[in-house]
């Protein structure tokens, strides 16, 4: 009796051993494909139903922004591309439920825990007027890129600049007989550096317009005749952005909770002088080409090469994030008066100079200047859910779908819809578990917005 009930604890050690090493080598291998999607970031799995406002989303318009990375990500072998080619073959007018059964069917969720601090801000393309000639009205130049410029992506740019003993936070120089240079600041080409190159593409009327446009990184500019062209980044000088509203807060000229966009906008203005200086304390200086085949019903081009959608694309860290990851976002209180949260399903598609870390994000708001307005005033902490794309989907059942209201420009919740329940495991869903979809949903969250000069 006393030797079957060793054997019996023996089998059970063996057993639980078996099941622990199982679950450790799983979780170890979990935790190697996710650092082919995020990189060097400290983050702890959750589930969907922990999220704060995860079912409250809509899901649909997030499923949209995701469809346009997936042209850039689908013909890939790995998981994500797996995702992205199931993504393609579903109608492109989703529902929110089963926009939101598709992302938890086909994604995990993970917490991200990296950095000391977290911050969320907006930008957004603006619209000006301009002209293609000089004119008294339009007299400040948007320059072309010019062809001594050398970015210093590749390993080999950067070894060359290594050589010539500049510093590695340059991303682009100026090539010269003499090896790589630094390029000119922006004190420098404004002060008339690129003078009789021929490089200026576009004049604007006001040098405080063209230096946010600079920020921006694109634009559509309204020309005399009332055509409308858009603009995009095409190369820098290779400087570091600086904050021009903080150097005005340091220096005491602008009070910190008054600071907004529209708030350095007049002082700038006011003070023209002062404010060309304060200007030139951001040595970062951006060119820019035509883009002549983007449809301007569109939004601009992000740095994943699709185009942004308004409120549902984040720009990151590429050095953290994979482009065409879906991150959710749980900002409270992101209006002053407290009384509406942002905890939306971006995608990432884009990225700056600014942006660095892991818990940092930079929203594109739209076009126009309602956009500006919403950009101009998002500054805030948040929390940030990355989504990654699993081994093999879980089909969950499609719950009923949440009818929301619209008012007063926040979604309010009518019905809870209930929990998802799994259904089964496999890596086709049955026919029969998935639902009609018939809804039509609006592509940009910001479309009410009438376009405006800034």
């Amino acid at each position: 009796m006393k030797r079957l009930k060793m054997i019996y604890r023996v089998a059970l050690g063996l057993l639980a051993w078996t099941i622990t090493g199982g679950l450790a080598s799983l979780a170890t291998m979990e935790s190697a494909v996710a650092q082919r999607y995020i990189k060097s970031l400290s983050s702890k799995p959750v589930t969907f139903t922990s999220i704060p406002g995860w079912r409250r989303d809509d899901h649909a318009k997030a499923f949209a922004a995701f469809l346009l990375s997936c042209e850039k990500i689908s013909l890939g072998r790995d998981r994500l591309a797996v995702a992205c080619r199931k993504a393609k073959r579903l109608p492109k007018q989703l529902s929110n439920n089963r926009a939101r059964v598709f992302f938890e069917s086909y994604f995990t969720v993970r917490k991200v825990h990296s950095g000391r601090r977290s911050l969320l801000t907006g930008y957004y393309e603006p619209e000006l007027y301009g002209s293609r000639v000089r004119t008294a009205k339009f007299n400040v130049p948007l320059y072309r890129r010019p062809r001594d410029l050398v970015g210093l992506h590749n390993r080999s740019a950067r070894r060359a600049a290594r050589r010539a003993g500049l510093s590695r936070k340059l991303t682009y120089a100026r090539r010269t007989r003499n090896g790589l240079k630094p390029y000119m600041t922006r004190e420098q080409i404004e002060s008339g550096g690129l003078r009789g190159q021929g490089l200026e593409m576009i004049w604007l009327a006001d040098p405080v317009d063209a230096f946010f446009l600079h920020i921006q990184g694109s634009g559509r500019i309204i020309l005399p005749d009332g055509s409308r062209i858009r603009i995009g980044f095409d190369g820098k000088n290779g400087y570091d952005y600086s904050s021009v509203g903080k150097a005005l807060v340091r220096a005491k000229l602008i009070p910190r909770n008054k600071v907004s966009l529209k708030s350095v906008k007049y002082w700038l203005r006011a003070n023209p002088l002062q404010g060309r200086r304060a200007m030139w304390r951001n040595k970062s200086f951006i060119f820019f080409r035509e883009l002549k085949n983007h449809a301007l019903i569109n939004g601009p081009i992000g740095a994943q090469g699709v185009s942004l959608i308004g409120g549902r694309s984040l720009a990151v860290d590429r050095r953290h994030y994979r482009l065409g990851l879906p991150i959710f976002l749980s900002v409270p209180k992101f209006r002053k008066d407290g009384r509406r949260n942002l905890r939306r399903l971006m995608i990432a598609q884009d990225t700056g100079t600014a942006i660095k870390g892991a818990r940092r994000g930079d929203v594109f708001w739209g076009s126009g200047g309602k956009a500006g307005e919403i950009a101009g005033r998002t500054y805030h902490k948040g929390e940030f859910y990355v989504l990654l794309p699993r081994a093999k989907p879980i089909f969950v059942r499609a719950a009923k779908d949440m009818r929301v209201a619209k008012r007063s420009g926040a979604m309010k919740m009518i019905k809870q819809a209930p929990a998802p329940k799994v259904v089964r495991v496999s890596k086709e869903p049955r026919a029969q578990n998935l639902a009609p979809v018939f809804e039509v949903y609006g592509v940009h969250a910001f479309s009410r917005f009438k376009s405006e000069s800034n």
